[in-house]
């Protein structure tokens, strides 16, 4: 295919450089808009909560998924207000994200959250603990009243696409994920017990015959509406 030699890059053309980009963060802390502390009447509110694949790594403000997913739904729903919140913080893991929502997310009234998890958590934690992260972070949805969607997320090496040489390279060190990853999805039978809903996104992006990953993980903006869709 000819997108084989394709490369992206953030901002230029130079591997790593995001100086151009300026990201827009809220008196929350959180990327994106500012909201009301208080939910307004008639509105569903959902976070999105996840790592540097959440937050915008070499994206622009209205290029994330989150974003991307807000603009889908203000097209396909029209009689209900529904707010997508990015909550998601560089580097953020399963513990982390579990506090994040206890101790903040919890306190401004969410509907749903969106868990898009696996990346950063692979590097530190054994698959048991990332599963049973997810798990607590169900149980209080539970008790607190919001609902919980678990997502696996995708890298370059976990679909059936033919790669780009650019995604090739920055692939070969992440075959481990495919084993832990692969554990992660095969709890989801136990998880659907106390969660709302688990996904299994690792295979989203086959056939897509375009360039998608920056880099390790990273989507641009074409990748991250397909997350979004």
């Amino acid at each position: 295919p000819g997108y084989v030699k394709e490369e992206i890059y953030p901002c230029s053309n130079l591997p790593d450089d995001t100086s151009c980009m300026i990201k827009t963060y809220n008196s929350h802390g959180l990327r994106g808009n500012e909201f009301e502390k208080e939910k307004p009447d008639n509105t569903f509110r959902m976070f999105a909560v996840g790592g540097s694949t959440t937050n915008g790594t070499g994206e622009e403000d209205d290029e994330t998924w989150p974003v991307h997913l807000q603009q889908i739904i203000n097209e396909k729903i029209t009689d209900n207000e529904i707010e997508v919140i990015n909550a998601g913080i560089d580097s953020a893991q399963t513990p982390s994200e579990y506090v994040l929502i206890k101790d903040k997310l919890s306190s401004l009234d969410p509907d749903l959250i969106i868990m898009y998890d696996g990346f950063n958590d692979y590097h530190h934690f054994p698959a048991d603990e990332t599963i049973q992260n997810w798990e607590s972070i169900c149980k209080l949805g539970n008790n607190k009243g919001f609902d919980t969607i678990i997502i696996v997320q995708p890298l370059p090496l976990t679909g059936h696409r033919v790669l780009t040489e650019q995604e090739i390279k920055n692939a070969i060190t992440h075959f481990p994920y495919l084993e832990k990853s692969q554990r992660y999805v095969d709890a989801f039978e136990e998880l659907d017990k106390v969660c709302t809903k688990t996904a299994d996104f690792r295979r989203i992006f086959d056939y897509v015959q375009e360039p998608v990953f920056l880099d390790r993980g990273h989507t641009m903006s074409f990748g991250n509406q397909i997350i979004a869709e």
